[in-house]
């Protein structure tokens, strides 16, 4: 017996696929504020990116902090819409000489880039720990005064 689907059929069919969220606590992030969870939120973008789900929600669940280094969120991915639902609360390290980065976006805190589709929503907040940047003065680290910090950017969205 052949299996035939009409377009019709094909279209709700797809249009009702439920969209593939992933937790970070699914990845290993600890939520409480003190322990480093950078690792855990780039691996769940990695798991999320690379989902062949048409639309993916990366969730920063309520309730819980969560201390991330500099990161950046590249929208180079397989499902084209992607949700970053923040209901708990993202901080930055509080002392800038502990601020850890690797990469060309060292001078900010949260960078995505190359995205087309991306929505940022939730009940949740950023804390960017900024008193301790405004009360340093550059005589006492010219390296983290170097250029301007930024706690979140978007970077090549198209128009």
């Amino acid at each position: 017996m052949l299996f035939s689907i009409s377009f019709f059929q094909w279209v709700l069919l797809v249009q009702s696929v439920e969209p593939f969220v992933y937790d970070v606590n699914f990845a290993g992030a600890v939520g409480d504020g003190e322990s480093d969870d950078t690792e855990a939120f780039k691996n769940a973008w990695n798991v999320i990116c690379s989902s062949h789900i048409p639309l993916g929600i990366f969730r920063v669940p309520y309730g819980q902090k969560f201390l991330v280094q500099p990161l950046t969120f590249n929208g180079e991915c397989r499902p084209k819409n992607i949700t970053i639902q923040i209901d708990g609360i993202l901080i930055a390290p509080s002392d800038p000489s502990s601020w850890k980065c690797n990469d060309a976006n060292c001078n900010n805190w949260i960078t995505f880039q190359h995205f087309d589709g991306l929505v940022i929503q939730g009940s949740g907040s950023l804390h960017g720990q900024g008193q301790k940047w405004w009360q340093m003065g550059c005589m006492q680290n010219k390296v983290l005064c170097s250029s301007q910090k930024a706690a979140l950017v978007k970077t090549e969205m198209p128009q």
